[in-house]
């Protein structure tokens, strides 16, 4: 089996798999074949874990788990430096392999090297930057931001910082803060993603996609070139049989894997990431327009069959707002229970819609504003 095939088929199985295993517990698909085919494979990698926990030592196993736990459950920069890893040794594998292929410094480079520059700053600032934590000398003005929207937003305690949370804030277990306006803990940055960094990390995101894709269009050009160059394009290969055929794309694709394999790595790294971390970009694109978060959006396509108004914990505030509702009149309180029943109504809905949506102009600005 030829190289080009068995990337294609390897493609093909990744893409795949990633779609049962990120989608099959959404709503959509939880009932059908592509969550029942999820459930199946959690079983038979629960059932080798468990197989393999008994046939290796109770240290080793230990040492795994810990490790696998500080990599993927906690805070730590591992994530980081595979990401310095990635641009070290792609602008490594460019500056000594691709870079000599062109005559002199030209636009090509210049370009690429600007916008490694970008990316990395950009890295940076996500990385060092301030998500919008909530502390108590700032949470009047984050309680200010937003108003509940009464199914997933109320007015809950935080139960680690004691605090009530402010809509679209989320306690972060890995940072061990409340954030406003939460979209997600980045591994990549090893930082939260909130109100006050989520504009910086949606250019990561998109300097991050635009690089990729134009690395692979450069190193598509330097691959043309060698194939003109060697004059791969007039060559015939001849089979068993004698027969004589012209060289085709599964042909190129091997020898361009065996005689510039680096190249041939970072063509490939930079293909995936860009395919990507482009869909990525155009999510996140689509959460700006509409005004939502990552985590909102994970709670209405993962959740949206569960969703029920919550009643709000009983705090100081509410006490007084109920102490106060019953010193109104006998009229004031049919309207407000009126006035209330059309809110949960209107609430029980809101999973439906986008509730904080202010229009595509007005969702911009408050990225912008951050």
């Amino acid at each position: 089996m030829d190289f080009l095939l068995m990337g294609l088929i390897y493609t093909l199985f990744f893409v795949v798999l990633s779609y049962v295993i990120f989608a099959g517990r959404s709503a959509y698909h939880r009932t059908g074949w592509v969550g029942l085919l999820r459930r199946n494979l959690f079983s038979v990698v629960h059932l080798m874990q468990s197989a393999f926990e008994r046939c290796i030592p109770a240290a080793v196993t230990r040492v795994i788990n810990n490790t696998t736990t500080y990599i993927l459950f906690t805070r730590n920069p591992c994530i980081q430096l595979l990401y310095g890893f990635i641009i070290t040794g792609g602008t490594a594998v460019y500056t000594f392999k691709v870079i000599p292929y062109f005559d002199k410094i030209n636009l090509f480079s210049i370009i690429t090297y600007i916008l490694i520059a970008i990316n990395v700053t950009l890295f940076w600032i996500c990385s060092t930057s301030e998500p919008g934590i909530i502390t108590s000398l700032h949470h009047a003005e984050y309680m200010n931001d937003y108003e509940p929207d009464g199914v997933y937003y109320t007015a809950l305690e935080c139960y680690t910082c004691k605090i009530i949370k402010p809509a679209r804030s989320k306690h972060c277990s890995l940072c061990d803060v409340c954030v406003s306006r939460f979209d997600h803990h980045c591994s990549w940055v090893n930082n939260c993603i909130g109100k006050r960094n989520y504009k910086f990390f949606c250019c990561f995101i998109t300097s991050s996609a635009i690089l990729c894709v134009y690395v692979t269009f450069v190193v598509m050009v330097v691959f043309a070139y060698i194939v003109i160059a060697d004059g791969l394009i007039s060559m015939e290969y001849v089979d068993q049989d004698g027969k004589h055929y012209p060289v085709g794309i599964r042909f190129l694709t091997q020898y361009l894997l065996v005689r510039h394999p680096l190249m041939s790595i970072l063509f490939l790294t930079v293909l995936f990431f860009g395919v990507a971390l482009s869909g990525f970009s155009l999510f996140h694109l689509y959460l700006v327009l509409t005004n939502q978060t990552t985590n909102e959006f994970y709670k209405r396509w993962f959740g949206k069959s569960q969703a029920k108004p919550r009643q709000p914990r009983i705090t100081e505030t509410t006490a007084a707002a109920k102490a106060s509702k019953r010193r109104t009149t006998s009229n004031k309180n049919a309207s407000s229970r009126t006035l209330a029943k059309v809110t949960v109504e209107k609430t029980q809905s809101s999973w439906t819609s986008t509730p904080y949506n202010k229009g595509i102009w007005r969702n911009i600005a408050e990225i912008i504003r951050g």
